[in-house]
């Protein structure tokens, strides 16, 4: 489904209102249809769908303040036959998901948050992918200094090593898994950890899983590029998103869809 190859774009659609870039902008059924129809029109494969902003820092809403955003929404997606990922930490918010007919879960706690019913949801419905992300406890945890930004590999290769470890105990294979490295706050105030793990990121072909990299607007590339304002980092989330193709990903997750399959479809054509 998803091969270096054939690199896929994922498009974010957000309907929060406090997203970093597009908070409150795709709140109803018809504008979130739009913005999905849209982003297709433009180049993705396929539309990420949050209801709760996972951005460090954000506070965590409840299980019914999430489902009620997505409740209407997500059958109108489904049945126009919009090919869905869901961007929840909850089991209860995924498993409705996966009734509706939704196929994949995009876990940014990587399995760790509500452990064991994830595992059992993963089992009752065989048919269905995880995106298992890594993030780094960063309240808890010492940032990492400039000139240690390589260090941040000791603790995501034994992350997904464990994390497939204890999926494929559970009769959850590796072809059902997808690795995301994270990127920007939620590795490391550092922007420099960011462009380390871009930088070596075949170092997660190990793994022979799918790779997904988001790493649209984020504030890492604030030094690159516009330091306020996240629609002004197009060009540096562009050649992001190529460079992380270049380097192993099979798939990025981005806000500005049009561009990045542009800049694919000139890459593709010159190789």
């Amino acid at each position: 489904m998803f091969s270096p190859f054939h690199p896929r774009i994922m498009g974010i659609l957000n309907i929060t209102p406090n997203s970093f870039s597009d908070g409150g902008m795709f709140l109803t059924p018809e504008k979130a249809l739009q913005r999905a129809e849209e982003m297709i029109h433009q180049g993705a494969d396929i539309i990420d769908i949050g209801a709760e902003s996972t951005a460090p820092g954000n506070d965590p809403i409840s299980a019914e303040e999430e489902w009620n955003r997505l409740q209407n929404i997500l059958p109108i997606l489904l049945q126009k036959n919009i090919p869905l990922s869901l961007d929840t930490k909850k089991a209860d918010i995924a498993e409705k998901f996966f009734i509706l007919g939704g196929k994949i879960l995009n876990d940014v706690s990587g399995l760790l948050y509500e452990e064991d019913k994830k595992i059992a949801l993963l089992k009752k419905y065989p048919e269905t992918k995880v995106i298992c992300m890594f993030s780094r406890n960063v309240k808890l945890l010492p940032d990492f200094l400039p000139g240690e930004e390589k260090k941040i590999w000791e603790e995501i290769l034994p992350f997904f090593t464990n994390r497939i470890c204890l999926c494929a105990s559970h009769g959850i294979l590796p072809e059902r898994i997808i690795i995301d490295p994270g990127m920007g706050g939620f590795v490391s105030q550092n922007p420099e950890v960011s462009f380390e793990i871009l930088r070596d990121l075949s170092r997660l072909k190990i793994f022979k899983t799918p790779i997904l990299v988001g790493t649209s607007r984020k504030s890492f590339l604030k030094n690159v590029s516009d330091p306020i304002n996240p629609h002004h980092r197009v060009v540096s989330s562009v050649v992001s998103a190529f460079m992380a193709f270049q380097n192993g990903a099979s798939i990025v997750r981005v806000h500005d869809v049009f561009e990045t399959h542009e800049a694919l479809k000139t890459w593709e054509k010159i190789r």
